[in-house]
């Protein structure tokens, strides 16, 4: 006889640029459902990037790519 399993709504937000790659690898356990957020939540919003966000990041990858070059450790900092 089948029996109801008590579950739990979680919500994963993250970058574009990995949410598929996650998606995919959470799917292929099948120990989850998903589902598009339809806004639905008290509480909960899409969020927008900001106005800076993409010359943020760009800085951001400088950033780090410089510190890559220089061979800068976080401990050293």
């Amino acid at each position: 006889m089948l029996r109801p399993k008590q579950m739990s709504r979680i919500s994963a937000t993250g970058s574009k640029e990995i949410m598929e790659e996650f998606i995919n690898a959470i799917h292929e356990l099948n120990a989850i459902h998903l589902v598009e957020y339809d806004g639905s939540w008290e509480g909960f919003q899409r969020g927008d990037p900001g106005v800076l966000a993409e010359e943020v990041s760009e800085k951001l990858v400088t950033a780090r790519a410089i510190e890559s070059i220089l061979g800068i450790e976080a401990e050293s900092v």
